[in-house]
């Protein structure tokens, strides 16, 4: 294992036939990927997977699997409902939401850091009277 993900090892008995899938999608990417932690093999036929392949210091990820044929058909009936142009906008107005979630919150976080900036000055200002014994006036400026 590396700090960007695995590698793989073809030397399984398993996977030994050339026209295995997974052995076809390991030997193409065999150079300079790492495969993520988010990669599954089914646990009953190494012939289904699902892989993420990343280069190691780079953004690049590429997705290769092999489903089961029920679930398969899932997947494609998924793809094509997505294509829909009622799910385009309804997953605009998601993500549009999650964007307004997201200002919202660092909105939010500024307010109150601004605030305890705003607290500590006076504080510091408060600090500054009691140590040379007077008062401190503060006077806004204009810029």
């Amino acid at each position: 294992m590396f700090k960007a993900g695995f590698t793989a090892n073809l030397d399984d008995d398993e996977i030994s036939l050339e026209e295995h899938p997974l052995r076809k999608v390991l030997e193409q990417y065999s150079e300079g990927w790492c495969i993520e932690r988010a990669s599954t093999l089914c646990f009953y036929d190494s012939r289904y997977f699902f892989i993420k392949f990343k280069r190691p210091n780079d953004n690049q990820i590429m997705m290769h699997w092999n489903l089961p044929p029920h679930m398969n058909e899932k997947l494609r009936e998924l793809q094509e409902l997505a294509q829909q142009p009622e799910e385009k906008i309804t997953l605009k107005q998601e993500n549009q939401m999650w964007l307004n979630v997201f200002q919202s919150r660092m909105n939010n976080e500024l307010q109150m850091s601004m605030m305890f900036a705003n607290q500590m000055h006076r504080g510091g200002l408060g600090l500054l009277a009691v140590a040379t014994g007077g008062t401190v006036v503060e006077t806004p400026r204009y810029y």
